[in-house]
């Protein structure tokens, strides 16, 4: 079920034209600097595009970073096993981006975040859907399951982008599967209430 329904998803966003995802993501990040407005946060977890169809948060990075930590993830791997972590970025980041361990660009760099239990976090998610109560379809790596598990008993605030189609009535949930807070799309912001 999640398979085909990642295929189906993946092939509607390969059919975006950039323009559009342009014209989506400058709205996306607007609503996003919304959201910063209302909470007061320490540090802000946040990615870049790997895939097509994606949005890009490079507006929101750029305006974020004049006040707060900014960080991106990066794939690291060891004795056979891969985990994310996330990378502090500074003014020049764009130009220190490189191929990483899964071929898309991640941040160079080794200050990576360390929760504490005294910061309140934003972290922002990508997915190929969400639904209404806020479960998350990712690609299928588990890459941000993992570490959202791993500090789950920290201060975060989860927002999920994505285009607003891509809000679905449900997408399939497994037990280690953990919801968002807020759905950040072009047209709306969707606060959850778990």
């Amino acid at each position: 079920m999640k398979n085909t329904l990642r295929t189906e998803i993946k092939n509607k966003l390969k059919k975006e034209s950039a323009d559009s995802i342009n014209i989506a993501s400058t709205e996306i990040c607007k609503k996003l600097n919304n959201i910063l407005e209302e909470y007061q946060f320490s540090n802000i977890l946040a990615w870049i595009p790997c895939f097509k169809g994606e949005v890009d948060l490079s507006l929101f990075i750029e305006e974020a970073m004049h006040s707060y930590p900014v960080y991106l993830p990066k794939i690291v791997s060891s004795n056979n096993d891969s985990s994310m972590q996330f990378v502090k970025i500074d003014s020049n980041w764009t130009e220190k981006l490189k191929a990483g361990v899964v071929k898309v660009k991640e941040p160079e760099g080794d200050t990576f975040f360390l929760p504490n239990k005294e910061s309140s976090n934003f972290i922002i998610l990508p997915a190929l859907a969400f639904d209404k109560f806020g479960n998350r379809l990712g690609r299928g790596k588990g890459h941000y399951d993992k570490f959202l598990q791993s500090v789950r008993d920290y201060n975060f605030i989860k927002v999920g982008v994505c285009l607003d189609w891509q809000i679905l009535d449900s997408v399939p949930v497994e037990e280690h599967d953990m919801p968002i807070d807020i759905i950040c799309t072009e047209k709306q912001i969707i606060k959850i209430s778990n």
